[in-house]
């Protein structure tokens, strides 16, 4: 299969279109223009020596682009320490539930908690699971002398390498 069918076959249908606009919160072209906008003009705007009026157009462009690939590389250092607390506000939230479910609670009080997992009963309850298991991890690393701040570390920084256990 070529890229282009692979990538044709993951593009929303035109009916799903406006749900993945309005969760991207880019509902009009307006938006979207100014986020695309911003990408470039904050960077490009604060590089002065790019702005030399001396420079041929090539050597700013170099410049500007040299800017612009350390502030992206910038924001990935970001959006990787953004995806690791993300990870790890899920498995405080999982692990509240868990004590609900364990103290009664009635399934439709957990799944208003969980909706936005978008799984089914049986998914939620394997998460549920996920997070006994972690829970019980970082008990038997405490209980081995492991500091709980150095036990739930484990987790927070290798959120990645446990999401089997917790999605």
């Amino acid at each position: 299969m070529d890229v282009l069918t692979w990538y044709s076959k993951k593009i929303p249908k035109a009916n799903q279109w406006s749900d993945k606009q309005a969760e991207s919160q880019l509902c009009n072209a307006t938006i979207y223009e100014n986020q695309v906008r911003g990408l470039t003009q904050c960077d490009i705007a604060h590089d002065q020596t790019a702005q030399h009026h001396t420079l041929r157009p090539i050597q700013s462009l170099t410049i500007r682009a040299r800017t612009y690939a350390g502030s992206t590389e910038e924001s990935w250092a970001y959006l990787k320490q953004l995806k690791l607390l993300l990870s790890f506000r899920r498995l405080i939230l999982f692990s509240i539930c868990l004590v609900l479910s364990e103290h009664g609670s009635s399934q439709s009080d957990l799944d208003a908690l969980m909706w936005w997992t978008r799984t089914d009963e049986k998914k939620r309850k394997s998460i549920l699971k996920g997070t006994k298991w972690v829970h019980q991890t970082i008990q038997s690393l405490v209980g081995c002398g492991w500091s709980i701040s150095r036990a739930t570390e484990l987790f927070f920084l290798g959120m990645t390498q446990f999401h089997t256990y917790l999605y």
